[in-house]
């Protein structure tokens, strides 16, 4: 009998190839092979993670194996719809071949994304022959599913009608992968519907739970609020940041709003502030121009929580978490070559910058926060203590006819004292200078960002030159009243928690041979500044005692340090605002040239902390103060102005309790004044 070797090779050829392990590519390297941009700047050209270095970052971090779940947020239009969706849904769908699971809003959500995020993508690569020709979705119809020629289905599930959709049909879909764009946007929703289903990121684990470690999740957000789900759910996941290398020292940094140049803020016009607009390193304190911000981020580290990059390599290990969550911000946007100077992305953020400040609106520091910066925003009527930050804006003093006393710089003419106060930083110090009366009245008559220039000094150095420098430019100058007299300081102080050797040599440069004099350096304690309550020590030779506060003489430095109890100052300086001006107790703000853009910043200082009420077992009603805003360096300026005066003869005795009564009394006038329920009551 003959054989017929031929056919018996080629069903071996067929068995030998089917199985065969096919090796799949990397989402980084199936990325930059596949995907054409569809819209943009760049509109038809492949992806590639050299022109965005960080994207390149996140993506390797998704085949990393000790990740399940993988949140972004970012900048609007700053690839995070791109890599955080789009590329992740694609890659499975077609290079992979398995289901995923698109959690949305609603069924309009689900065709927007596919029309106008998915498709477009899709059509420009080599599987546009997959896309379905026929059944639901095919011909621009609502769908909640498709399914593409190699078999894998993309399954769009509403989040509000999750529960209605298992319990009609009987079936609870499930997938190895499950997808979320805009994770924040699905919760309201799924909030606002009053749904008795687990919040989004919980149903999509549920949907994703047989497939235990080999599950995989996906979702971007824009930041809303402190209390989003999306921000909630980055705090607790490996908390990463993409940090850049200044071109100019080396290190890598990660850019941040309260670094940007303050001088472009105080231009009189939006083209001034284009044409201004830089960023200073925290690091050098170097200004970057717009080549050194495209230059950094060429040069990016993916950074989780409790890591450090020394000599370019990223040391410590990560959190011992499922879920890896990143951050950047606008700084990490690409550098278009052929923009104008005036359209840099440094000059464009620091014309929205003076345009939130000119506008003084919130809708404008909103989109700061969510679309530039990628933090929450906290709205304008978040309250402290009921003190929100219009209560500030409204106390501008007004006096009529002449309203030469409310100007910027000028003293009241019958203010006793004059107290000025600086919270100092690495690169500068906000300072507030006040006048009192002596019925605890004050006027806050200027105040400021006075930055630091010391080059390639060390710190230490460089934070004393500035001081020095704040001293000649500022404090040593005064102030003209309106009388017109000169009036000069009667007791200044800058903060020393953080540097204070630098703090104390300024102190003993300033004061010569006097070393209880005009300067102090000030350190405060409590809930907002240290874990550690502040104790008043007994008095003695190195201590002087004061109100809630007291004098130490430190040995070492040689210097006496002003210590305070923070928790109650604060207190009591949120206490001004709330006091209707004129009254004894009260505060009032000088008049801005532009009565709309004027005191939006300082305001958002004051109320950037609120005290909140809280029962103790032991010490029975008690409380601390809660950081709601990012900044929050005059109203640390602020409070000091305060424990000055205190220690100038205004004296004020408090209760710790703030909803009883607190009384204030005046040696000089031997009155007495009562403060029940938020007013103040006259009386001997």
């Amino acid at each position: 009998m003959i054989m017929h070797a031929a056919p018996h090779r080629a069903l071996v050829n067929e068995a030998l190839a089917a199985a065969e392990v096919r090796v799949h590519r990397t989402i980084r390297r199936w990325a930059e092979d596949e995907i054409y941009l569809p819209d943009g700047p760049r509109e038809g050209q492949r992806f590639s993670s050299a022109f965005s270095p960080f994207t390149g970052l996140v993506l390797d971090a998704f085949d990393d194996p000790r990740w399940r779940y993988f949140i972004l947020t970012g900048s609007a239009q700053n690839s995070k719809s791109l890599i955080g969706f789009s590329i992740p849904t694609l890659y499975h769908l077609f290079e992979i071949g398995e289901n995923v699971i698109c959690l949305v809003p609603d069924d309009d959500f689900a065709y927007s994304l596919w029309a106008e995020k998915l498709r477009p993508i899709i059509e420009r690569t080599s599987y546009r022959e997959l896309i379905p020709t026929k059944g639901r979705g095919s011909r621009g119809g609502k769908f909640t599913f498709l399914r593409f020629g190699n078999g894998a289905v993309l399954r769009f599930i509403s989040a509000v009608s999750a529960s209605r959709q298992r319990g009609s049909r009987g079936i609870g879909h499930t997938a190895r992968v499950g997808v979320c764009e805009e994770l924040d946007i699905v919760a309201r929703k799924t909030s606002e519907s009053k749904s008795k289903e687990p919040g989004p990121w919980k149903q999509l684990q549920a949907r994703t739970k047989s497939y235990e470690e080999r599950a995989r999740i996906y979702a971007g957000s824009v930041i809303h609020g402190p209390k989003d789900a999306a921000w909630e759910e980055i705090q607790k996941g490996s908390g990463a940041l993409i940090m850049i290398r200044c071109p100019h020292c080396g290190v890598h940094v990660f850019p941040e709003r309260e670094h940007l140049q303050k001088i472009a803020l105080a231009q009189d016009s939006e083209e001034d502030a284009r044409r201004l607009g830089g960023y200073t390193c925290q690091a050098c304190g170097c200004v970057w121009t717009e080549n050194d911000r495209a230059a950094a981020i060429h040069d990016p580290r993916l950074v989780h929580r409790g890591q450090e990059v020394e000599d370019g390599l990223v040391v410590g290990p990560a959190p011992r978490v499922k879920t890896f969550s990143v951050r950047w911000n606008d700084m990490h946007r690409w550098s278009n070559p052929r923009a104008e100077h005036n359209e840099t992305v440094l000059a464009n953020i620091s014309a929205q910058e003076w345009l939130a400040e000119e506008s003084q609106g919130d809708e404008d520091e909103q989109a700061l926060c969510q679309h530039v910066w990628a933090v929450p925003w906290v709205p304008s009527e978040s309250e402290s203590d009921d003190l929100s930050d219009r209560n500030v804006r409204e106390k501008v003093r007004v006096l009529i006819p002449n309203n030469r006393d409310s100007e910027k710089g000028r003293v009241p003419a019958d203010a006793k004292y004059i107290t000025v106060y600086g919270d100092v930083h690495k690169r500068g110090l906000y300072w507030v200078a006040r006048a009192w009366w002596p019925d605890a009245r004050c006027h806050t008559f200027d105040y400021g960002y006075h930055e630091f220039h010391g080059g390639k000094q060390s710190e230490n150095k460089s934070i004393m030159a500035g001081l020095l420098d704040w001293q000649e430019d500022v404090l040593s100058r005064g102030w003209r009243d309106t009388d017109d007299r000169l009036r000069s300081i009667d007791a200044a102080g800058a903060d020393a928690h953080w540097k204070p050797d630098a703090v104390f040599a300024w102190v003993r440069t300033a004061n010569g041979d006097k070393p209880k004099g005009l300067y102090h350096a000030g350190e405060g304690f409590g809930s907002g500044h240290m874990m550690r309550a502040y104790k008043q020590p007994k008095p003695g030779k190195t201590v002087i005692p004061g109100q809630h506060s007291h004098r130490v003489y430190v040995s070492d430095r040689r210097a006496w340090r002003l210590d305070f109890d923070a928790d109650y100052w604060k207190r009591f300086e949120h206490e001004l605002w709330l006091t209707p001006a004129g009254n004894p107790g009260s505060v009032t703000l000088f008049q801005p040239r532009n009565l709309k853009r004027g005191h939006f910043s300082y305001s958002k200082h004051i109320v950037a902390e609120r005290w909140v009420w809280e029962w103790d077992a032991k010490k029975g009603r008690t409380g601390h103060f809660e950081r709601e805003g990012s900044n929050n360096h005059y109203l640390d300026a602020s409070t000091g102005t305060c424990v000055l005066a205190s220690w100038l003869g205004v004296q004020v005795v408090s209760d710790s309790d703030a909803q009883k009564k607190v009384v204030a009394s005046y040696p000089e006038r031997g009155e007495r004044h009562e403060r029940l329920a938020g007013r103040w009551r006259i009386g001997r």
